[in-house]
């Protein structure tokens, strides 16, 4: 009786010693009790983590719920940018396109199954889709993207790493 009684207290520390970790490492800005390597890039910072200097990028949507959680664009699209099955808790599976910028700016650029064809991005276009959720053609993005609180120098960086992709 008397060892369950501080098995339990310790258990009770450990977790409380836990708890007060994530509200260190989420007051710091990651959003993440993960290493994670230092980005090259603002872009790359943004692409990766969803953060910007440590800070995350404040963002709205199905994903964008998750506020700080850490989620940047590759965590749906891949490291490489190339898209493909993601998979969300709660939220099921969906198709990620390609979103390298070569691929993004190509007038030969492939449409997912459903999704109605639409110009090839520009600088512009590219800033209101992860902004307001809105492709070149004017039709809303898929739902599982977030629209992204990011100033110009933030989409700037976020196109020159695309372009590296």
């Amino acid at each position: 009786m008397k060892n369950s009684f501080y098995v339990g207290v310790v258990a009770i520390a450990v977790g409380l010693i836990g708890l007060a970790a994530v509200f260190v490492v989420n007051s710091a800005g990651t959003g993440s009790l993960v290493f994670r390597p230092a980005a090259e890039s603002v872009g790359g910072e943004i692409f990766l983590y969803g953060t910007d200097g440590g800070r995350a990028v404040s963002r709205r949507g199905s994903i964008g719920m998750m506020g700080g959680s850490g989620l940047g664009c590759a965590d749906c699209h891949g490291r490489d940018g190339r898209g493909g099955r993601a998979s969300m808790m709660m939220m099921g599976s969906f198709e990620a396109p390609d979103i390298r910028w070569s691929t993004l700016t190509s007038a030969d650029m492939e449409h997912a199954d459903g999704e109605a064809p639409h110009p090839p991005f520009d600088r512009d276009s590219f800033a209101r889709a992860i902004r307001d959720g809105v492709d070149p053609g004017g039709d809303e993005l898929k739902s599982p993207m977030p629209r992204w609180g990011v100033n110009d120098a933030q989409v700037d960086a976020l196109i020159e790493y695309l372009k590296g992709l």
